[in-house]
């Protein structure tokens, strides 16, 4: 219930792949990945049924740098990007960084934390609105983004000239036998979707710090790629490790995916009783319980 930094063993094949680097001189990386590193992310999403060229795929400090580079290639001062409440912090820092605002997209526990209605997108959009950002699994609420609310989101950031920003990185821990989903399968909403993904949460490598901006957008690519070479590159090494990472994604994901269903059954069947004792607590503080909880996300 905190910070997401997976206690699962990360798979061994990431310092394996570190430990047989071999050359003799550590040069910079290319500015937009190491070729392995981007060929293997490009394999990951053909099995997706997702194909990206080399140039549509930017290799970042985790997906964080990825954020924080795309924020600054589309943002102006004073620029709105819609999220549904409650929303991952860092989303705020990294916005504002950049000079924009978060306008929030309400959600009620009661209505699922749910958000991709007309209605409710419509709300939140105003004329400085440059972007939608979504997670799916959402991150803190868990909310998985249903097919026809994929088309919903689609439709809307198309219809309004939108970025639609999909952070992927937790895409495969979904349960109860729903599939895997990417908005990258939507291809009618290519020039307008930015994705962000990472290794951190997928395969328990959040130490390493590679992730990646991926989008079919030409000249927003264009505009990373500059911001990339400011930085000069990712860390060498890790990109080595990562790239084995994608190897062994699918067996890693079968063994893992279960125990995280689990603990997410505990949990459901916990939190109520931990519940039940607060209320029934003198001395627990009644204006926190019945404080609305999303207005501890406004800032």
């Amino acid at each position: 219930m905190n910070i997401g930094q997976p206690d699962l063993p990360t798979p061994g094949e990431f310092f394996a792949a570190i430990r047989g680097f071999d050359a003799t001189v550590l040069d910079y990386a290319p500015s937009p990945g190491l070729p392995c590193l981007v060929s293997a992310i490009r394999d990951y999403y053909e099995e997706l049924g997702v194909h990206l060229e080399s140039e549509q795929v930017l290799v970042t400090a985790g997906g964080s740098e990825a954020l924080q580079i795309l924020m600054l290639c589309i943002l102006d001062a004073d620029s709105e990007v819609m999220n549904p409440e409650p929303f991952y912090p860092n989303y705020q820092t990294i916005v504002r960084a950049a000079g924009g605002v978060i306008r929030p997209i309400s959600t009620t526990p009661e209505c699922g934390c749910r958000y991709a209605t007309p209605t409710q997108l419509e709300a939140a959009c105003t004329k400085r609105t440059r972007a939608i950002l979504v997670s799916s699994p959402g991150n803190p609420t868990g909310v998985v983004l249903q097919p026809e609310e994929m088309r919903v989101l689609a439709d809307f950031a198309k219809s309004h000239d939108l970025y639609l920003i999909s952070d992927e990185v937790y895409r495969e821990f979904v349960y109860d036998g729903q599939p895997p989903a990417s908005f990258a399968q939507l291809e009618d909403v290519s020039e307008h979707l930015v994705l962000i993904d990472s290794v951190s949460r997928r395969y328990s490598a959040c130490g390493a710090r590679i992730g990646a901006l991926l989008s079919k957008n030409a000249p927003l690519m264009g505009q990373s790629m500059q911001l990339a070479q400011a930085r000069l590159s990712v860390s060498a090494l890790e990109q080595y490790g990562a790239a084995a990472l994608y190897a062994c994604g699918g067996k890693y994901l079968a063994d893992t995916v279960p125990l995280y269903r689990a603990r997410r059954d505990i949990c459901f069947e916990m939190l109520p009783k931990i519940q039940l004792l607060y209320e029934g607590h003198s001395t627990w503080p009644k204006k926190a319980v019945l404080r609305p909880w999303r207005t501890m996300w406004q800032f």
